[in-house]
């Protein structure tokens, strides 16, 4: 089973994720979402068969730690043999969290993954896409995210409905230190600021 994070903003999905959804079918096995704080609509139409929906009065807006902290206690209770993601910049840092706390390792920004053994050959980009690197990933759980855009999200030939399981995690005050308490609203164009020169 291929475990796939869902990123949302306050349940808007990322179009990345279905891009997400997409490499993870060619993984081979069942697929599973884990979606944080809300239910996303649609997913069946992309392979899912389970829906894991986290709920926690703490999880009102995005957190990584408490993102992470989720993540990493659902993929020890399930086992899947992979976690996948996007690498957004919210995907690598709620990834680098779940692989912090349970001690597997993380591959970030892979482009191509070959998991017909065991241990899975990847490519992967470095230094901004100008460097493509090979490397091998062996462990209980692998922990994986897909360079964006480099692969068309597609829905699945023949999907069923995706059942929904609620999953609350045991999150700790240092959890939670994080907080979104503001949003602001960019206008279009290029702000400029004042230069004072000395």
């Amino acid at each position: 089973m291929i475990l796939v994070l869902i990123t949302h903003d306050r349940g808007q999905i990322e179009e990345s994720s279905l891009q997400g959804l997409t490499l993870a079918r060619s993984l081979g096995g069942e697929i599973h979402a884990v979606s944080v704080g809300a239910e996303i609509a649609g997913l069946d139409e992309y392979g899912v068969s389970l829906q894991h929906v986290v709920t926690h009065e703490g999880l009102d807006d995005y957190n990584p730690s408490a993102w992470g902290e989720a993540v990493a206690q659902l993929a020890v209770l399930q086992m899947p043999e992979a976690v996948v993601t996007t690498g957004t910049d919210r995907g690598n840092e709620v990834m680098a969290h779940v692989g912090a706390i349970t001690g597997f390792p993380m591959v970030a920004n892979c482009v191509a993954i070959d998991s017909s053994d065991d241990v899975w050959n990847i490519s992967r980009t470095r230094w901004g896409g100008s460097l493509l690197e090979s490397t091998t990933l062996d462990a209980p759980i692998k922990l994986v995210t897909i360079t964006e855009h480099n692969v068309e999200a597609t829905p699945a030939g023949s999907p069923g409905a995706a059942s929904v399981e609620i999953f609350t995690p045991e999150l700790s005050e240092n959890n939670l230190i994080t907080k979104v308490v503001d949003r602001v609203a960019t206008t279009d164009g290029v702000t400029l600021l004042p230069l004072l020169l000395l």
